[in-house]
């Protein structure tokens, strides 16, 4: 649910979003979101605030506008070159460094990153959302096979499994990295890269993200350009009647939302799709919620 905070920035936007339940207990979770709120990194959103309503916890943060990934693919306008790549997967893997040291402590990681969770704004800048998930539980996909996916699916220009970043979907872009057609494309040292790290087995041993992001900084060349120097115009051209996208709403979680308002007085929330007034549309009609 997007929303507006008053007081310091009339026109400053935030996300309210769902953390989801997860096994920490409130004050771990509590703990976690204020070491995460503490991390100065420009690929990470803001954390504002946090509230906790019975088993679901709800999160303030900062508003991301820009393209998610995913919807970039393709773009003729938008080729993805060596350097373009290398300058990708360093500011994604440097991201989930941050990511990484300040969540250690309360073991969790991204866990489910995909092409959906790297938003390029619309300066180009890479932000990557989702809040993190305790890397235990069943289901989370090691971040260093998350890095390899979104960069090999952005070198074939593979489109995204629909149910997410899945082992089916991470073997089809090995094979399509083994093509000729596309070792022709990629230099020997991103491609052998990109194979490794979607072989690497859930369970086995995973590189550093400080690792990775060097070896892609590497391939992006000696200043490694960041993604919006190496990009240029072109990221511009390529996103020409290209509508932002925004992300998921939970429909079910309304009744979180009205607790939330009734609680943080600083935050006026209204509906999805429609701007705030001048007043901060507190009597907005029906809100909606972001899923995290």
């Amino acid at each position: 649910m997007p929303a507006r905070r008053e007081g310091d920035d009339p026109d400053r936007v935030v996300e309210v979003a769902l953390a989801g339940p997860g096994d920490l207990d409130d004050a771990r979770f509590t703990g976690l979101f204020e070491a995460l709120a503490r991390v100065d990194h420009p690929g990470l959103p803001r954390l504002h605030d946090v509230r906790i309503e019975g088993r679901l916890r709800v999160t303030v943060m900062e508003r991301v506008d820009g393209w998610p990934l995913r919807s970039l693919l393709g773009r003729r306008e938008l080729v993805l070159d060596a350097v373009r790549l290398g300058s990708l997967g360093h500011e994604v893997a440097d991201t989930l460094r941050a990511l990484h040291d300040a969540g250690r402590p309360f073991g969790v990681a991204h866990g489910r990153l995909g092409l959906t969770h790297v938003v390029v704004e619309r300066s180009g800048r890479l932000r990557v959302c989702g809040f993190p998930l305790p890397t235990h539980l069943a289901g989370v996909l090691p971040d260093a096979m998350g890095v390899g996916g979104i960069v090999a699916a952005a070198a074939v220009g593979m489109a995204p499994d629909p149910r997410g970043t899945t082992p089916a979907w991470l073997r089809g872009l090995a094979h399509t990295l083994e093509r000729p057609e596309t070792a022709v494309r990629l230099p020997a040292g991103l491609r052998s890269l990109l194979c490794g790290l979607l072989a690497l087995h859930p369970e086995g041993f995973m590189p550093a993200m400080s690792v990775l992001s060097a070896n892609f900084a590497a391939i992006a060349g000696r200043r490694a350009p960041s993604f919006a120097v190496a990009c240029g115009s072109s990221l511009h051209h390529a996103t020409v009647g290209l509508v932002p996208g925004h992300r998921p709403t939970a429909h079910d979680a309304q009744h979180v939302v009205e607790a939330l308002a009734s609680q943080v007085t600083a935050l006026a929330p209204y509906a999805a799709g429609s701007p705030p007034t001048e007043s901060g549309a507190a009597s907005a009609p029906r809100l909606r919620l972001s899923a995290g």
